[in-house]
């Protein structure tokens, strides 16, 4: 395990882009420290939306009230300035860069890395969403000691705007308003899984929120090289070592580019044989917080624009010695595709400016590679 030197430095550090902020758990609160289980969480908003910066303060709120401790990674994107007040962590990490590509997994391996020594149980989790009840901190704890991965729901439910509370009886289904199995829940009392694994709509959400022993993320590391998003879905189905997936019988890998599929499979054989499909889930529902329409966040899309530019995570980006997630050199197609993509997504949701290329720091663009 590694020291949380990045969240405790009273002075920024001298690697480009990196920066440690003071944060709540600070010799303040020591059984913080001492906790055994931690959340941690990614934030970053090239689109400059107000509507994300509200959502982590509701999201943090509301987590750590509910005993969870939290840790938060936030990137800013270009010249733009950090949002988050490092008061709403109990640890904060920053970095900057000037590539516009997803980067939720890359920083939550740097914030698995910097938890603080005692924590051996970890919740990564999307920083828009809420538990409905309050002993789930709790109960994943205990759930962790007999399963390695736990997913700490039993249902998602997607909020409509401005709600924070579900509505009294959501339909079944994807979208606001709408109620889903997670995946776990599902899985855990199917007969066949294999056929199931093919379709999002019948082995239910992969996403939001998945919970591991400390152990098993420091071997295997989250996935980190899906630049558009989308790692939920590979994460999940590499934890029941679902090979179809990456033989592209599923609705999502069959859009993927091939070299993007045998990075996946690469990465997996090992994760799964370390898991084997034993999964537990908590029961309760997770509570998504809006923040822009679904039908108009080009899920599908996606997949097809990496698959076009015959997309190769081992060739086209690369680890900066900062953790960040960094662009190789020559693929200005790609950069283009992606960066029109997410313009797209921020125009539709109507939250926040467009995405133009960022305004360059001066900086390293991508100071080394990482070991």
């Amino acid at each position: 395990m590694h020291a949380d030197r990045d969240s405790v430095a009273s002075e920024p550090l001298s690697l480009s882009g990196q920066q440690a902020v003071p944060s709540a758990a600070r010799g303040a609160q020591p059984r913080l420290r001492e906790s055994r289980i931690w959340g941690v969480t990614s934030f970053f908003d090239p689109g400059g939306s107000g509507q994300a910066a509200e959502n982590f303060r509701i999201f943090s709120a509301r987590i750590r009230a509910q005993g969870l401790p939290l840790l938060t990674v936030e990137l800013a994107v270009g010249a733009r300035p950090f949002t988050l007040d490092p008061q709403m962590s109990d640890q904060h990490i920053r970095r900057r860069t000037d590539d516009l590509l997803w980067h939720k997994e890359s920083l939550l391996n740097i914030g698995i890395d910097a938890l603080p020594e005692t924590c051996d149980q970890v919740v990564w989790l999307d920083a828009d969403v809420l538990f409905d009840r309050p002993g789930w901190v709790a109960q994943t704890s205990a759930a962790l000691r007999d399963y390695p991965v736990v997913q700490p729901f039993s249902e998602a439910i997607w909020l409509a705007e401005g709600a924070q509370d579900p509505p009294a009886n959501p339909r079944r289904g994807h979208g606001e308003g709408a109620v889903m199995p997670g995946m776990a829940a599902t899985m855990a009392h199917a007969p066949n899984r294999r056929s199931l694994l093919q379709d999002y709509f019948r082995h239910g959400h992969p996403g939001f929120a998945w919970a591991a022993r400390r152990d098993l993320l420091a071997r295997h590391r989250l996935y980190d090289r899906h630049v558009m998003g989308g790692g939920d879905v590979t994460l999940a189905h590499a934890f029941y070592g679902d090979r179809d997936y990456w033989r592209g019988m599923n609705m999502a890998s069959r859009d993927m580019s091939a070299p993007e599929r045998a990075a996946m499979a690469r990465w997996s054989g090992a994760l799964h044989a370390d898991v084997k499909g034993n999964i537990g889930h908590v029961d309760g529902r997770i509570l998504h917080l809006w923040h822009g329409p679904l039908a108009q966040r080009g899920y599908t899309e996606r997949w097809r624009i990496l698959k076009s530019h015959d997309f190769d995570p081992e060739r086209d980006v690369t680890l900066g010695r900062d953790g960040c997630l960094c662009w190789a050199p020559g693929r200005e197609d790609l950069q283009a595709a992606v960066r029109a993509y997410f313009a797209a997504r921020t125009a539709s949701a109507q939250t926040g400016p467009n995405i133009a290329a960022p305004q360059q720091t001066g900086a390293d663009r991508c100071p080394a590679t990482a070991p």
